[in-house]
């Protein structure tokens, strides 16, 4: 559970429990002051919360009614529904681990297929950002014309829709 709340010095915190059959547990509290609360924010730190109970332990995962944590829990959702509770980007301390990991996504590679192309994806916002960004790639690589006088115009429409 995530709690979102402001303490007595004005200071905000989220507070995360977890709930079991023996009762509740307080994990961890978090002072938000100087981090924005945007989805990308919240989804960090509820991603960290999962990876310390363990993502077999979470049956489900409850916070705020507020918009930004709505969208991250939803994100968190769909983040973890395809990969089997596995990240796909992970930084690496060195380039030769940074190329190890990307190259580890291939494991994912049945995963990755079912989730772009699956409704739920082309119907979510990220799912609508793929085409228009492809429609550029391929204009760039397409050795039938020159695409240079063409690259500006296709990333303009790109970005309007996009938007």
């Amino acid at each position: 559970m995530a709690d979102g709340w402001t303490n007595v010095r004005n200071a905000p915190i989220v507070n995360f429990l977890a709930y079991s059959p023996r009762g509740t547990v307080f994990l961890k509290s978090v002072d938000t002051s100087g981090l924005r609360k945007d989805k990308e924010t919240l989804l960090e730190m509820f991603d960290e919360v999962v990876k310390e109970v363990g993502q077999e332990n979470i049956v489900q995962f409850v916070s705020d009614n507020e918009a930004s944590f709505k969208a991250a829990g939803k994100a968190l959702q769909q983040r973890k529904e395809f990969t089997n509770g596995h990240d796909l980007c992970r930084p690496g301390i060195t380039r030769f681990a940074t190329h190890f990991l990307s190259l580890h996504v291939t494991e994912f590679k049945k995963e990755l297929r079912q989730m772009f192309t699956c409704t739920k994806w082309v119907e979510s916002s990220h799912g609508k950002v793929g085409e228009p960004l492809v429609r550029v790639l391929r204009l760039a690589d397409s050795e039938e014309k020159p695409s240079m006088g063409y690259l500006y115009e296709a990333m303009d429409k790109a970005k309007e829709a996009i938007k």
